[in-house]
């Protein structure tokens, strides 16, 4: 009688710790930036709380048979936990060699390499300016997804292209996230370098890419606006990824200097005159992330085992909601319609890629037009005559199996070289087509 007690209390004290350590991420953390993400969070810990308060009343057989039932379902859950940690100790092991030549790195005052760092890494924090890209003219290590770490040199800007591109004639811009960035295969596999290829002999075969890993529409069109000046291309090629962009706007849409790019057609920061300023401020923030992983890398290891981190990445793979994102904000169109003006009153072309996720194809049955607001988004564009190209319809429904343009193991979710290549000549017969 008196363990049972003991365990009620103890459950309590879990279930309303479990609460508080939610608020305490979602609230303080990152400053109510992602209800999209901890909405789940929340919904778990108040159904434990409301469990918990009501094992108070349930007669003591019933206690008993809930603690063994609840025991042995998390302790299936820890076991599940330990195979993800076994599986990952090669992978851990290779990128804390990395981490710890990073780490040396840095410990210079020009390093030689870097790593990209996502412009939502400064959401949250009060800038003088925003960073939309990375450091410049560095050796910059991306993503593994193909079996090797992808790398590239960034530009004068920080972006993922030869920097001599500025300089010259350009006939496309390349506007998106991570895929446009190149993740996660090396500078020539990526769309901006396929597109060059596919357009050699012709009087104007330069292509530039903006495109930046963890970016959504509004810093999209920021990046536009800040560096459009320098190339003045024909034609932009806006990519549009289901899987987080909403996600992304919704946060972006929350900071206070994009919010300036929605408001006022005319505000830049200027950024292209402030390249020295970003990359110190850049580099102190690499420092400090690497350093800070360093010295806490035990202590993660831990947290991350208590919080089944991979167990749990692992299951949201197989379950989410069935939009995959929140609704549409209604500010979202306001970016579309700024991203229109800007682009006709500068008599440049605007297409819109729409560019599904992997999960589409690993279980075909959720591939339907609610899944990611999917049918909305794409009525959305439309009814604002702009140029569509859903990758979707127009080129994965007519490929035998979709899972070939991506790499062969489950968590890959960019393109493989493979398919960075038959994408890019897809669109670009595709613009082709459509401009005559």
């Amino acid at each position: 009688m008196f363990k049972l007690r003991v365990f009620s209390l103890f459950f309590l004290l879990i279930a309303i710790s479990l609460f508080i350590y939610v608020f305490y991420k979602s609230e303080i953390i990152n400053d109510g930036l992602k209800h999209y993400y901890y909405f789940k969070y929340y919904v778990i810990s108040t159904f434990i709380l409301i469990l918990s308060i009501l094992f108070f009343f349930l007669k003591n057989k019933l206690k008993e048979k809930f603690i063994i039932s609840f025991g042995s379902l998390v302790f299936s859950f820890y076991f599940i936990e330990i195979i993800f940690q076994i599986s990952e100790n090669k992978k851990k092991s290779n990128m804390s060699r990395f981490d710890k030549s990073l780490m040396e790195e840095y410990k210079k005052n020009n390093p030689e390499f870097v790593t990209y760092i996502a412009p939502s890494n400064f959401l949250s924090k009060k800038n003088k300016y925003l960073p939309l890209s990375g450091v410049s003219l560095k050796k910059t290590f991306l993503c593994d997804e193909n079996g090797y770490l992808a790398h590239y040199r960034s530009d004068r800007y920080g972006f993922n292209n030869p920097d001599k591109n500025w300089d010259n004639k350009i006939e496309f811009l390349l506007l998106g996230d991570s895929f446009v960035h190149g993740a996660c295969v090396n500078e020539k596999d990526t769309f901006r370098s396929q597109i060059e290829k596919l357009l050699r002999g012709k009087k104007f075969n330069n292509v530039i890419s903006l495109g930046y890993s963890g970016t959504g529409p509004l810093i999209q069109l920021a990046t536009l606006r800040e560096y459009y000046s320098k190339v003045k291309p024909k034609t932009i090629i806006w990519f549009y990824f289901e899987g987080n962009d909403i996600n992304d706007f919704i946060q972006e849409n929350n900071n206070m200097i994009l919010k300036k790019y929605l408001n006022d057609q005319e505000f830049k920061q200027n950024l292209n005159n402030q390249q020295k300023i970003l990359d110190e401020k850049l580099l102190r923030y690499l420092k400090k992330e690497v350093t800070n992983k360093q010295m806490n890398i035990f202590r993660r290891s831990v947290e991350n085992f208590i919080k089944l981190q991979l167990t749990r990445n692992f299951l949201e793979g197989f379950f989410y909601k069935r939009s995959g994102i929140n609704q549409i904000p209604n500010d979202y169109e306001r970016v579309l319609k700024n991203m229109i003006k800007f682009v006709e009153k500068n008599n440049s072309s605007l297409y819109f890629v729409y560019v599904p996720s992997k999960r589409r194809y690993i279980n075909p049955k959720v591939n339907t037009s609610e899944l990611f607001n999917y049918g909305k988004l794409i009525e959305l564009v439309k009814s604002n005559n702009i140029n569509l190209i859903d990758l979707n319809i127009d080129f994965f429904s007519k490929e035998k199996n979709p899972l070939d343009f991506y790499p062969a193991h489950r968590d890959g979710g960019h393109f493989n070289e493979f398919g960075y290549q038959k994408i890019s000549k897809f669109l670009i017969n595709s613009i082709i087509s459509n401009s005559k």
